[in-house]
């Protein structure tokens, strides 16, 4: 939301303490919060869910439906893992909450762990129960993720107990599966700047924890034609 209106929060909060969405691209909803809480951490426009639905049918068609998918706490990350269950339409898909997944601390608030909503959040809150409807009617697990007690498995177990994961989270996480490095604040923030969206990197591990890329696992996601081309560079340089 805070990439397509920079200064949404002063417009759309303009009449009060009332969230009221002032573009077709701006959700109807959101949850009720304090307006600064979504000024670190703002929701997805609605292009962004259509955006992650349409990667969801991409997984589906490629046959990569997760067991479970692990999502950053951020809520834009909860709202892309809702979205793409929805396009999977599956209810054996389990939603877990990694705190590990978040973004660089040192780009937000010392406390933006406290602007993540919580489950008591969503349970007692009536606007939020409603916005998260689909965690709780299709008996997805929305799991604590309190960073006292981060409980993280990422590095171990979950390649053992599910066939396919999937993890939503932000451009670092997919260079780290790369095997890319950076070494500064600098070359971090350049990947921030130029990821994509919804970008997906598939990744293969046998049972001998040998890991290997699977190009094209999924059909692309041509959402221009500046897209087009740089699809067709990027194979006749392959």
């Amino acid at each position: 939301m805070q990439d397509c209106f920079p200064h949404w929060l002063r417009l759309a909060y303009r009449n009060g303490k009332l969230y009221q969405p002032y573009d077709a691209n701006m959700p109807m909803f959101i949850p009720r919060r304090p307006p600064l809480h979504y000024r670190d951490d703002p929701p997805l426009t609605e292009h962004g869910i259509l955006t992650a639905e349409i990667t969801g049918k991409g997984l589906l068609i490629a046959g990569l439906v997760p067991s479970v998918i692990y999502s950053s706490p951020e809520l834009r990350c909860v709202q892309t893992a809702v979205s793409l269950v929805n396009a999977l339409n599956t209810n054996n898909t389990l939603i877990r909450v990694e705190p590990g997944l978040a973004e660089w601390r040192q780009f937000f608030p010392e406390n933006i762990a406290d602007y993540w909503l919580t489950i008591q959040q969503v349970e007692n809150d009536n606007s939020r129960r409603e916005h998260f409807v689909m965690l709780k009617a299709s008996g997805y697990r929305f799991l604590d993720f309190s960073t006292n007690n981060p409980n993280s498995d990422l590095k171990c177990s979950v390649v053992i107990c599910f066939r396919t994961i999937l993890v939503v989270s932000d451009s670092h996480v997919i260079e780290i599966v790369k095997n890319k490095k950076w070494s500064t604040a600098e070359e971090l923030c350049k990947i921030t700047r130029n990821g994509k969206r919804c970008n997906i990197h598939v990744i293969e591990i046998d049972e001998d924890r040998q890991i290997k890329t699977l190009k094209n696992a999924v059909l692309p996601f041509t959402k221009t034609l500046k897209d087009s081309i740089q699809q067709k560079k990027n194979a006749s340089e392959e």
